[in-house]
Order: structure tokens, then sequence, then C-alpha cells
């Protein structure tokens, strides 16, 4: 038997005699020594020894046969670790020598900002963000090997040299770089957020601002969406929401193609940048927008009128990034929410490292990946290294980790350097009784690089497609010239060409410029199309710049509160103020805080503002009307629908959709056939009442676009009145028109003898049968005789398995089911399904009651129903919602208590303010600066007796 497996002074059994052998083996021995207590095998065993010894003999050649094969392995493995350890041990001592050798000498880094601090020879001054000098290493135990001394460091990359003027130059020691970061606020009609910058170039008292473009452009406001699960691809960081909790809300994906994301077209947010924030030299000047790049998510605010501007960071050159290096990210994350006054932030230095760069499908640096702790408000920041040097912008993180994102500085570099895209929109126009064709490209010549901007075209028919090379596009030959004007992130060129009378011209067109180191580029040809005048364009990306240079309106920082009397004076004063800039900022500070005191007076210095000469100033005006006024200021608003300024015209429109003022009607419907989209919008909100205003354009002469738009309208809120019109549209629109009536037909109340085939239907296999009925049944007054019928079916349809059904039975039970249907609907609340339980927090509004105000307060605490529950209960009486939040001010969860906060902060009443009082009194950072704010608004309320 083979011995050669058995572990050492061990028992075996011998599988032919079955004699238990107790051996020992000795390292130095070549074979087994049996001990002297060893068990021989007797004859009473039955079994014969020498069968034993030849199994012995057996094993010992079955043994020698195998050696030479496990003798070559054991070798192989032997050799082959040998080698390893002598590699290994070679390169750790070159590496160790070679360090030893070298003494690197101290280089000039992020200088502290406290001086004084020695340096020890031999030492990298490491921005001293963790000054505590390392602990010195212990005495090896006894046993232990001693422990090598560790090799110095690497030789750090030397800063870049002093450069030139602009925003080239040498890396900024830490104070300065915390100077050249900015803090930036965005704010639109409804919402506002705010990111990071930093200064890329100062001229005299103008600066230009590097940020994200995600931070200029924020989205819609999106209250109590549920957290994502980002993974890739992954949102940006997000600009930081004032007035919401620092908890979890839905980021964004930033959309391709120069549009302002979550915003109307031609629409952009106000910007305001804040330099030095948080300090005593502190400066808030508007911002105009001379940059953007949507695909890389970068854009370039001009700031004028900066007083003693700080030194920009360098952005012409870059570090060579390596993974493990170490990295300090600059900017303003959470925005006010961390400061304890709610007043601008200070900057935030944050330490981190390089965790890999990744590469794109050309080889080129996509993004720079980060090991550092970006949140929301870190966007557009700079990331630096050791010694100052830019490596890139902040965008973005996957949640709820600490891998974030930077824009790597090449990108940013050509977009400073400037770009025309190819033309993407053609429009005739008639201006003054002349007719002009106007070709649109966006551009971005943040820095006025480009120059000989100029568009080529010509007839399709007569042009030559050119060629195209590694290099680029060759130029369009036998072409005709005419000048590109760049305003903003706009090109507009005016053609010489007559516009057809019918039908339509197709021509070719080619952008061309120069850059600033005198190279001509020939952009990509676009074939566009050139109809009659008052024909309908087709639909362009990014906004049409309007035909003189618009600025947008200067806005005011946020106030603690409404405005008290003496404030209230100075407003006032501000409002008729020869400088458009001081009305502006006025205006904009009347919007944020409605004043509860002298309404009449701040309404009639607003209504001012709608006549002036600055288009800026009328827009201001008219935002700040709507939220002032919400009762009378849409007819006020009317005749700037016909404004020569498109962005003005935009922003009435925008608000005319949240003041729902029926008397606006005729106005708004007139406008559909320029303004389809946001027209459509706001007739939408108006519901049936605005059918009247849009039949006519159901008509023969509106067909074509006009007509198509309006079929989507009248889907929305046609009544049985639009049934006859609908029908005597003929041609290719029929199909489309089919699909508008059935949906009319659906919302029409249930005749006497179609009730028994719905009730049928409700029980049907066919869950389209089902939805249909139980929508019909919805828009049908309730019947006392086959109340309690309806009621019982729409309550087990509640858990229908079609969403359908289960939207159409909550929405019936809205309007047939009284207080004996309120703990069904309250049941059908629990587990997750946002889209059933927003239909049930509208069913419960319209029951109303205490109980089902109660669980419609309760949803506050329900992340994903918590933006549709503050929508009801700020539109229902504001007494009853008062009663329903008062109790979740004591909720152990922060963030229910911060938007119960919100919600009485336009509801609230005497009852609400002690408790929130002693809100305002606690030094938790999340709640207690919206209770100061919905206290001061409670306060003016009650005091101005409106409670």
């Amino acid at each position: 038997m083979d011995l050669s497996r058995v572990p050492r002074n061990s028992k075996v059994r011998c599988p032919e005699c079955g004699a238990r052998i107790s051996f020992s083996r000795e390292d130095d021995a070549d074979g087994i020594r049996l001990n002297p207590n060893t068990e021989r095998p007797t004859a009473a065993i039955g079994r014969n020894p020498q069968r034993h010894r030849d199994a012995e003999e057996k094993a010992s050649v079955r043994k020698k046969d195998s050696f030479p094969l496990g003798l070559l392995i054991s070798l192989g493995v032997g050799l082959g670790l040998l080698c390893l350890l002598m590699l290994g041990g070679g390169i750790a001592a070159y590496l160790y020598f070679r360090s030893e050798a070298s003494t690197p000498a101290p280089v000039a880094g992020i200088a502290p900002e406290a001086p004084g601090v020695p340096v020890p020879n031999g030492q990298v001054p490491v921005a001293h963000l963790d000054p505590a000098p390392a602990p010195l290493a212990p005495p090896p135990l006894q046993g232990e090997r001693p422990q090598l001394p560790l090799p110095p460091p690497k030789e750090p990359i030397q800063p870049v040299q002093q450069g030139g003027g602009g925003a080239q130059g040498a890396a900024l020691p830490l104070k300065e770089l915390k100077t050249a970061t900015v803090y930036i606020l965005a704010r639109t009609a409804t919402m506002g957020a705010s990111g990071s910058g930093f200064v890329v170039r100062a001229q005299g008292d103008t600066a230009y601002v590097v940020t994200n473009h995600h931070v200029v452009t924020p989205p819609k406001e999106n209250v109590g969406a549920p957290p994502p699960m980002w993974i890739f691809p992954r949102p940006p960081i997000g600009p930081r929401l004032p007035g919401m909790p620092i908890g979890p809300r839905r980021p964004r994906t930033p959309r391709r193609g120069g549009i302002a994301l979550g915003l109307p077209a031609g629409q952009r947010a106000e910007l305001t940048v804040v330099f030095r924030s948080g300090t005593k030299r502190e400066q808030s000047l508007p911002a105009v927008i001379v940059g953007d790049d949507a695909d890389a998510d970068l854009a370039i605010l001009k700031v004028t009128g900066l007083q003693d501007a700080p030194r920009p960071i360098d952005c012409t050159r870059t570090p060579e990034l390596v993974e493990t290096m170490s990295v300090v990210a600059f900017g303003f994350p959470f925005g006010a929410k961390l400061d304890p006054t709610n007043k601008n932030p200070a900057v935030t230095v944050t330490k981190g490292a390089v965790s890999s760069l990744r590469q794109g499908e050309r080889g080129e640096l996509k993004e720079v990946q980060l090991d550092l702790d970006l949140n929301p408000g870190n966007s557009g920041g700079p990331v630096v290294d050791e010694k100052g040097i830019l490596i890139g912008v902040a965008v973005a993180k996957v949640s709820n980790s600490r891998i974030g994102f930077a824009v790597p500085v090449p990108k940013l570099n050509r977009l400073l350097q400037g770009r025309i895209d190819p033309p993407t929109m053609i429009q005739s126009l008639t201006i003054q009784g002349r007719t002009q064709v106007r070709v649109f490209a966006s551009a971005a010549d943040p820095l006025g690089k480009l120059r000989s901007a100029t568009l080529l075209y010509g007839p399709a028919n007569e042009l030559q497609m050119p060629r195209q090379d590694p290099k680029g596009w060759e130029k369009l030959a036998g072409a005709k010239s005419s000048a590109l004007t760049i305003q903003g992130t706009q090109a507009a060129a005016t053609l010489a060409l007559t516009p057809p009378a019918k039908g339509e011209l197709k021509i070719l067109a080619q952008v061309s410029y120069q850059t600033d180191a005198g190279q001509t580029v020939y952009g990509e040809p676009r074939t566009l199309s050139v109809g009659a005048p008052g024909t309908i364009p087709p639909p362009v990306v990014g906004p049409v710049p309007p035909a003189g240079q618009f600025r947008p309106p200067a806005v005011a920082p946020s106030p603690s509160g409404p405005a008290r009397s003496e404030e209230l004076t100075k407003l006032q004063a501000d409002l008729k103020s020869p400088d458009e800039a001081v009305r502006q900022r006025a205006a904009s500070t009347l919007r944020q805080a409605p004043p509860q005191q002298r309404r009449d007076e701040v309404r009639r210095g607003l209504q001012e503002l709608l006549t002036a000469k600055d288009a800026g100033t009328r827009m201001a005006g008219a935002m700040a009307l709507a939220v002032c006024d919400p009762k009378e200021a849409a007819p006020k608003l009317a005749p700037l629908l016909e404004d020569e300024t498109p962005m003005v015209r935009q922003t009435v429109l925008r608000v005319m959709k949240d003041l729902k003022d029926p008397r606006v009607i005729d106005a708004v419907a007139a406008r559909f056939p320029k303004d389809p989209i946001p027209a459509g919008e706001i007739l939408k909100a108006m519901g049936p009442a605005a059918e009247k205003a849009v039949l006519p354009y159901l008509t023969e002469k509106y067909a074509g676009a006009t007509r198509f738009w309006i079929l989507g309208v009248i889907k929305e809120i046609g009544t049985a009145a639009s049934i006859p019109a609908l029908e005597a549209i003929q041609g290719g629109e029929k199909v489309h028109v089919a699909g508008v009536l059935q949906a009319i037909r659906d919302r029409l109340p249930l005749t006497t003898d179609e009730w028994p085939q719905a009730l049928d239907d409700l029980k049907s296999a066919d869950a389209a049968r089902r939805a249909r009925a139980a929508r019909r049944i919805a828009t049908t007054p309730p019947i006392k005789d086959r109340h309690a019928d309806v009621v019982s079916r729409l309550e087990g349809l509640l858990n229908d398995q079609s969403a359908e059904v289960r939207l159409a039975s909550a929405k019936g039970l809205g309007r047939w089911g009284g207080k004996e249907a309120i703990p069904a609907l309250v049941a059908r609340l629990a587990g997750f399904d946002p889209g059933l339980h927003a239909a049930v927090i509208d069913a419960l509004a319209e029951l109303k009651g205490d109980e089902a105000v109660a669980a419609i307060a309760k949803r506050l605490t329900d992340v994903h129903d918590r933006g549709k529950a503050i929508q009801v209960l700020k539109a229902m009486d504001a007494a009853v919602a008062e009663k329903a939040i008062l109790p979740l001010l004591d909720d152990t969860n922060v963030f229910t208590r911060c938007e119960a906060i919100k919600v009485l902060k336009d509801v609230g009443g005497r009852d609400s303010i002690a408790p929130l009082e002693k809100l305002a009194a606690d030094n938790n950072v999340f709640s207690s600066g919206l209770a100061k704010q919905a206290l001061a608004a409670v306060k003016d309320r009650t005091d101005s007796g409106n409670r």
C-alpha cells in the first residue's frame, strides 16, 4: 500500500490483511519507520502476512513508475515561483536604491492659508488640508522582523509656468483658488437651483465663468419624486434646489442638442454669480450665457460690473493624470443649506483621488473618474491637483457612492476656442413690410476668438455637395456668402433670397469661420427648405434669437421673507428708478417674496414695468405681477402676447398656464398658429372652458400643422360640442380624428340605455372594456338608485390587474363614493403604485372630510406620493389643510417635517405660529431655516387679517 500520503504519526488499516499499523515519518528519511508499538498481524486475524508483503512490493513498483511525472511537475512549479521571487526582488531593489540616490527638492504646491507653517526638507507640502503629522512607527515587537523605512515620495510634476493674460497663468495657492470659485444661482418662474463655477478669464470689470450646462438650465420642479437607482448612465450631480431638504430626489440626465433641460424651447434661467460667497466682500451680479455645450455638459457665463476681479484659474494646461493621484474639489454642496444663517454659503474644499481615466472611442480622455465625495451643488466647480493645476470640472456622480466624475480640461479648451455648428433652421420673416430669409445656427464664442464667420449657400439643385476627408469638409464651391452674426449662443445670417410664393425652395448651406490660430474651418453642409412667408417652420433645437439684442433681467438675491413697511417703500421707489437693472432687481425681490401689505401699490408699480422700453424689464414685471396679483394679472399680461421679443412672449405664455384665467382664453387661442405648443398647454390647463375658442381651427382653412396640434388639445378638453366639427373632417387626418372622437365619447355621461351595457363591461374579461366603462361611469353624475351598486363594483376594481382600470375606478369613487368609500381608498394607498396613489389622493380630495384630508397629509411621509399630496393640500381650504398638517411637525423623519413646514408657509394660520416658533428655535440645520421663513409668512398673513 502507498503510505506516502498518510499524515505523520497516525494509524492506517491494511486493505489486504486488516492490520492497524502505527508509524512515524522523519523529514530526512526515505521510507517509513514503524514504531515499536506497531500492531503486528497475528494468526488469529485469519490473514496471510505474505499477502501483506506482496501488496507493499506492488505499491512500491507503482510508486516508482509514477515518480518521474510528479518530479517534473514539482520542479516546474518550483522553478516558476523562484523566477517570480527573483524578478520581484530585483524590481523592488532597483526602485529602492534609485529613490535613495535621488533627493527630491521641495516644490510649490497649494499654499496654506496660515503663513509660517514649516516644511521639512525632502517633503512635499500637500495643501495643508490635513496638517496633522503622521504618527511615528512603533518599535518592532520581540520576534518580529524590523520594518524597512518607506521610500521617499516620487518627484512631483512641476507646476505650469507663468503665462500671459486671460486664462493662462501659474498654479494658484489655496486662498486664490477659493476666491476664483463662485456660487451660481439659476432661477425660473417656478423654481430655483444653485451650483458652482470658477473664473477662467478676467479683464477689468468683466469676468468669464465656467460651470456645467445642467446648472444654468435647471429642470422643472419635481418635489417628491422617487429616488433613482442610478448605475450607468448616471445623472449629473444636479444643482442644489433651495428650500428643499437634502434628502434623495430625482436627478436628470442631460439631453443633447443645446436645448434648456426641463424648460420650454427658447427659455433660459435667470443667472446670478456670487463672487467671494459667504465673506464680507461678497458681490452678486447677473450673468449671461456666452458659450454652451450640452454634449460636454459645459457652459461659459459672462459677468460685468465686477469689483476687484479674482485671479483666474489656468485652463490651458493640465498635468499628466495617473490613477491614485491626489485631487481637491472646490464648490458649494447643498447650497445655502450648509450656512446656519440661510445666506450665501462659503466655499467647501473636498479632498480625494483619481480612480480611473475613462477613454472614448477614439482614444481621447472622455472623463476623469474620482474617488471623491461630490454632492448636489458641486456641479461646475473646479477639481485641481496638489499643486493647484486644473484637471477637470466636477459634473456627475454615482448615487450613494464616492464615485464622482469630472469633465477633462481638453473638452473645456475646445469650448473656449469657439465653434459654430451646422445651420439648424431657416425662416422667412416680414419686418416692416420687407421679407427676409434668415438662417440660424448654434454657436459658442465666449472669448471672441472666431474671425470671418460666413454662411455659404445656394440652390440645392445647382450646387454640388463637397467632399469630406479626414481633416474635415471642403469648401462649398460656387456658393454665395453672407456674414454670420454671433449673439450669445446663436449665429444668424440674412440671405439674399426671395422666398417662393407657394411650395418651398431647397438650399444647401455651409458654415465657415477662422479660428484664433488662423485655421479656416468649413462645417458640414445642410439642406434647408425655405417656405412662403408666414408658414410654420420645422422644429428647431434651441431658442430662436430675436431681431435685436436681448439681455435677461437682473436677479436679486433671495430675500429672507416678505418685505416689511420700510423695505416695501424702498422697493416701490426702485420700481420707478431710471436704471433698468434696479427696476428688474426690485421686481425679482417682489416675485420671490410677495408682500402681504400694500398690495395695490405693488400691483400698480409692477404694471408700469409692462410698458417699459427694455425687454428684460417687461419680462421681470410680468413674472412678478403673476405672483403678486394672481387673480387679476392675466388680463394685464395679455397684450404682451404680441410683444416683439420672443423671450417676453414665451415668459407670458408660461405664467398664464399657471394662472388658468378664462378671461384670456381668446387671446391665447389667437397665438396658437404661431406658438402651438405653449398655447396648447395653456388651453389644456383651462379645460373645457377653452373648447369654444379652439373649434374654429378645425375648419379647412387651418388644415395642416395648425389643425394637427389643435386636435391634440381637443382630445384632452373636448366635449360633445366638438363631435360635429370632428366628423366633418375628411382626408388623411381621418385616422387621427377617429382617436379624438373615441376619447371624447369615453368622457360623455352614460345615457339610460347605456347603463346595462356599462355594468356588464365592468365584469368583462377585456381590460380595455372595463377601463372604458369605468371612465364613462366616472364622468356620469351620481344617480341615487345606482349609488350602492356602482360604489361596490368600483371598490372591487381598485385591485384590478390593469393599471388603466385601477385609475378609472379611483376617479369614479371620487365622484360617486361618499364617506363609506374613504376606507377602501385609504387602504389602496399602501404599497408602491405612484400612478394609482395620485388618482386616489385626487379622489380623497373630492370626498373631503377630516378622515380623507388626514389620509392625504400622511402621504407626506412617502417620498413617492409627497409631491401630489402637497399639490392637493395647497389647493384645498387652508384651515382644513392646516389642521391635517400640524401633527406632522412632530414626525421623527426630518424630511417629512421639512415638507410639512413648507406647506404651512402657504396655508398656515394662527395655530401654526407656536409649533413653528419651536422648530425655528431648534438648531437643526434642515428644518430651522425653513421654519423661520414659514413663520414670517404666517405672521404676515395673520397680521393682515387673511387668517
